[in-house]
Parts: C-alpha cells; structure tokens; sequence
C-alpha cells in the first residue's frame, strides 16, 4: 500500500511537470501589423508628426485586425471614424455655421491619416490649404496684412462656428482687435465708425486701396457720407427711411412691368448701401440676389437636368431687367428679338410656323428642363401636339426608329429650312445619314431605279406603314405600281408561282440592287432550289436533265412568276420538249419503234433527271419495263 503512494505521488509530480512543460511551450507574444508589413513603416512615420494611435503602434484602434486578403479595413466608415476621439470636432460641426469638409466627414481633405510634415497632421501648411478650395480670396493685389502674416486660422475656425463664414467671432469684432476706434474714425472722415466693416471693405485682398470692396457707392468713395447720415451722440444715424434716402438721387422710373422691390421702394432688399463686390453694388451676386425671392417649383430643381447658359452662369441680368421693363417678365427686349440676341438663324426658304411668329417659348422654357435643348415636354409629345395627322400614326405596326423614338429632329429642323418638310438636307441625302452601310455595300453594283435615284420615298414611309420596313403597300402592289406589264400577266394567268401569289417579291430579288440579272439574291438554279429540294434526287447516283444543271437551266421550260400551263411550264406540254428533242429515226428506235407524242412525254418521263439517261419515272408498268409497248399499242404506236 505505501508502495502504491509512493508511485502515485511520483506520476503525478509527473504529470505536473508535463503541464508546466506544455504551459511554457504555448506562451505566445502577440505581433504588431509592421512586424509582419514592415514595408508600411516607412510609409505610416514619413511625417515629422504622427498620429497618437500610429505613434502607440495601436494599428486596430481604426482598423479591424482581420480584414479580408488585399485590404486593411477601417471599423467605422471613413466619414465617422474620427468623431469617437475628436468630439470637439463633432461639437463644432453641430454649429450654425460648419465647415462643409468637416460635415461630409471629408477629413482627409485637410489632413493625412497616419504622419504629416505639419502640425495636426495637415495636408499643406499655411495658407496654402483653404486656398486649394477657396482659390479667389487673395486674387486681389492689395492683400489684408492679417492673413499675410497670421494667416486664415487668425479669425476663421477651421470645423466650425456660430458666427457666418465660421469666423470665430463677430465679424466687426474681430476687427476691433486690431483696428483701434480713433484709427477708424480719422480714416473714414471723422464717421465713429464701430461696426460693419466688411459691408465695404473686402476681409482678404481686394484691387482697390485700403481693401476697398470692387464697386463701392460714389458717395463713399467721395466722403459724401453726410448725403445719407448724420452723428448723434456719438453714433451715426441714416437721416431718413434708408430706402427714401435712395431715391433723393437715384430717381424712380415708371414702366408697363415694374419689379416689385423697385415700385415699393426696397432697394437694400438687392443692394448694398456701401460696396460690393458684386456690380451694381448688389448685396450678394446676381443669381443668389434673384434666388432669394424667385426660386423654381421642386420639380424643376430636382429634375431640370438641362440648364440655359445665363441661368448656369447666373447671370439673369442677359435677358432681365432689375427694375423696369416694357415686355412681361422685365426681359430686357421682346420675344424672340431676346434669344436671337444669342441664338442666330440664317434665313432659310421653309420656316416652322411657331419659329416664323417668333414663339420661342411655346416649346422651350426659358431657365430648366428635363429634356435637351431646354423644351417643354419630350420632343415626341411637343411635335405631336400641333400635328395630329401624324400622331394617328404612331399606331401602326412598323415604325421608322426616329419616328418611333421621337427624334423628330433626327430629320427635320425645328426652325426652318431651305428643303420642303422642314428637312435638315435635300430629301435624297436624307436616308445615307443613318442607312450609309447599305449605300456604301450598294457603291459598285447595279442598283435599282428608286434606290439609284435616291427616291426611297417611292417605296417607305417616313414616318410609319402598315407592313414591315415601312414600305408604304404590300410589297407586291408596291412593285406592280412600275412592273404594270407583269402584273396584268399575273392577273390573267391561270397558275402563279407561291411567291408571287403570297406578295413575297423580296423572297428571290434584291429591293435596291445587286450583281446578278433582275437583282435575283442568287443565281436563277439556286434560288429555284431552295424550295423545290426534290429536283437534286438524281444529282448523286443517277442522271440529271441538262437545263437543271445550267444556272439559268429552270427558266428553259418554267415562267418564274405566272404561266397558262401547269407546273408554270413556258408553253404546253410538248412545246416545251420540242425546244430541244425533234422527233426523228434515232427518236423513234428508242421508243422501240412507237412514235412518241410530244404531249404524252412527262407519263414516262422524270423532267428533271433518274436513275439512268432514260430519266423514266422509278415505278414502271410491267409490259413498259420489259419493252411489251406494243401489247397495249397495237402494232401502230
């Protein structure tokens, strides 16, 4: 028994240095992302200032630390994986007036990821950032010493900011810190001048001395401040209305159509009563100045993917008038004297009705659209609304593409033309636009008189038709119209080939043209076989008749499109066979004889070949096999 613990205790002292053995083996010290890529290292410290989390090697901080092969991938969207560290940022955005950049989560704009050469990581130092975007605040040759020597970040917040252009204070405020009261007020005339200082002055460069916004009001610049104020106490006072101040010099003029800010008077509601640096010393430029009282519906805006020139430049003084006008809606001069003031036209022989009286906007609007060169409505409902007669058809079964697309203008010019129909070239170069493949495979061949002369009108439609390719009639009545001769043979005759009866003309000859005789899409053996197959029974193996064998061999006994005979035969029975096989001796012994009739030859005879010359039918009567003719006969025939 004492032998028994004794073994115990040893096996499992044993087993104790086993675990601590196997324990010690499975000690793992977990690797950083450079230790296995340290190719990135060099690419991750380049800056002289680094990321805090880059600096801490803490990679998983942004990035998840099994990201599929190919990818080192962020844990929250690149738009939202600052704010859980930057608070403050997210703080500033939520102000009223934000950075753009800092509210799309556009971070990396402005700031690299990982290291920088500069300062809270930033792309480029300085300046040399915001004007990446704002690119015209320093186009001015005199340029504000503040943002020279301190730069942007001396009054603007980079993220955001209570105060309108994310200044970090009041504007005029701001301007007290550098700019002393009494400095103020000796340069502006002895005026206490406390406030609203960028209403005149431009706050970064500006071509005018002293930073002088670019059109500033005469009375400004002359020190005629004393035309509208006055000092009282130590503050300057407007001495009347400021709107009635205006007109003392600025006389009202009456017009048919006046703007209504104009005839009531409120001139500040568009102008600025200082400077601007807009012309006409607007508050703002035009466009913003227009918008801020006469927006489009939301249709408009959502969907006017088509914008008018001086609408997309903002430039709504091209075709209105600020104050008065003489024409509807201030424009400057009547319709449509206004838009061939831009869209000139040469005058042509043939003019659209609606172009000829000048009514530009029965079919385009003046601002936005949705639908090219500014119309109304799709070009197909816009045209179809005046022509009715077309309009009916569009139900018909084919339809030519622009026609049926509504490409109206794909053919005809909307405003005037020197071809009839308003057509955009002569009528006979019209179709070589789209169709130049097929002219250009037709160019060496011998075309068709239509198509030769380039009368596709003869046979299409325009527009639409009943039957397919927009031929105007059923194709055989349209080939009838010039092959009268050929259709009173059909008419009159008393078998018509299939083709030719079911109208299929296009089923053996080419429309426009081709290499062959009666523009045929193969030689006359060809076409003929490839519907009557049985006629090559005997090609392989027996004897063919020789006019089968000749390319034009069918047409030596058959009609083509209609015949008095059966089988569409040229002529009777025997009419046919005496073309070529005269009754003589050499006949006569070969019918054992018998003289045979001309009439009776296709009872023996396959027209078309058999097993040997003979070219007899494959089942003969047993006295006829065994050459007995005369037992029937008689001893005459």
């Amino acid at each position: 028994m004492k032998r028994f613990y004794i073994v115990l205790v040893i096996g499992l002292a044993m087993f104790l240095s086993c675990v601590s053995v196997e324990k010690e083996k499975t000690t793992r010290v977990r690797k950083g992302c450079l230790d296995c890529h340290p190719q990135y290292a060099k690419k991750v410290y380049s800056g002289s200032y680094v990321h805090k989390p880059v600096k801490d090697k803490n990679c998983y901080m942004c990035h998840r630390p099994h990201g599929v092969i190919g990818g080192a991938f962020l844990k929250l969207d690149k738009r939202t994986i600052c704010f859980p560290c930057h608070r403050d940022i997210v703080e500033k955005v939520k102000k009223a007036f934000p950075h753009q950049p800092a509210v799309k989560g556009e971070c990396l704009k402005c700031h690299k990821a990982h290291s920088a050469e500069f300062k809270f990581l930033l792309v480029k130092s300085g300046n040399g950032l915001c004007l990446g975007c704002h690119k015209d605040v320093l186009k001015g040759k005199v340029v504000h010493e503040a943002v020279k020597k301190e730069g942007c970040l001396r009054c603007h917040d980079p993220h955001g900011a209570d105060n309108r252009s994310v200044l970090k204070e009041d504007s005029s405020r701001l301007c007290l810190e550098c700019h002393s009261l009494r400095d103020l007020k000796s340069r502006h005339f002895n005026y206490p001048v406390k406030d609203r200082c960028v209403s005149c002055h431009n706050p970064h460069s500006s071509s005018q001395a002293y930073l002088l916004r670019r059109y500033p009001h005469k009375p400004v610049v002359q020190g005629g401040c004393q035309s509208c104020h006055y000092i009282e106490k130590g503050n300057i006072k407007v001495k009347d209305r400021p709107n009635d101040i205006c007109i003392t010099c600025h006389a009202l003029k009456t017009e048919t159509v006046e703007h209504p800010p104009y005839k009531k008077k409120e001139c500040l509601s568009c102008h600025s009563p200082h400077a601007s640096s807009v012309e006409y010393v607007l508050k703002a430029p035009v466009a913003t100045v227009c918008e801020s009282c006469h927006s489009y519906d939301e249709k408009s805006k959502s969907k006017g993917k088509v914008v008018h020139g001086p609408v997309k430049s903002g430039d709504c003084i091209k075709c209105h008038s600020g104050h008065v006008s003489k024409y509807r809606s201030l424009i400057t001069r009547d319709i449509p004297d206004l838009c061939f003031g831009c869209h000139s036209f040469s005058r042509k022989k043939y003019g659209h009705p609606v172009f000829e009286k000048g009514d530009c906007f029965k079919c385009h609007v003046p601002h936005k659209s949705s639908y090219r060169a500014l119309l109304r409505e799709p070009q197909k409902k816009l045209c179809l609304y005046c022509h009715e007669n077309v309009k009916r058809e569009m139900g018909l079964f084919s339809l030519h593409t622009p026609f049926g697309k509504g490409n109206c203008s794909g053919c005809h010019d909307p405003h005037n033309s020197d071809y009839r129909l308003l057509l955009k070239v002569e009528r006979s170069r019209l179709c070589q636009h789209c169709h130049g493949k097929l002219f250009i495979s037709m160019k060496n061949v011998k075309k068709h008189a239509p198509f030769r002369e380039k009368k596709c009108e003869l046979c299409h439609d325009a527009h639409a038709a009943d039957y397919a390719f927009n031929l105007k009639e059923k194709e055989d009545l349209l080939c009838f119209g010039c092959h009268k001769a050929l259709k009173e043979r059909v008419m009159r005759s008393a078998v018509v080939h299939p083709p030719v009866s079911n109208g299929n003309c296009d089923e053996c000859h080419e429309p426009h043209g081709g290499e062959r005789q009666w523009y045929l899409r193969k030689d006359v053996r060809n076409i003929c076989l490839s519907c009557h197959t049985g006629i090559l029974k005997y090609a392989k193996g027996g004897v063919v008749h020789k006019p089968v064998e000749e390319s034009a061999g069918c047409l030596i006994c058959h009609d083509s499109h209609a015949s008095d005979f059966d089988w569409l035969l040229n002529s009777g029975g025997a009419s046919v066979c005496k073309k070529c096989h005269r009754i003589d001796e050499k006949l006569i012994k070969a019918h054992g004889g018998i003289k045979p009739d001309y009439d009776r030859c296709t009872e023996c005879h396959n027209p078309h070949g058999g097993m040997d010359k003979r070219m007899l039918w494959e089942v003969e009567h047993e006295p006829f096999r065994d050459g007995k003719c005369r037992v029937c006969h008689g001893g005459t025939r």
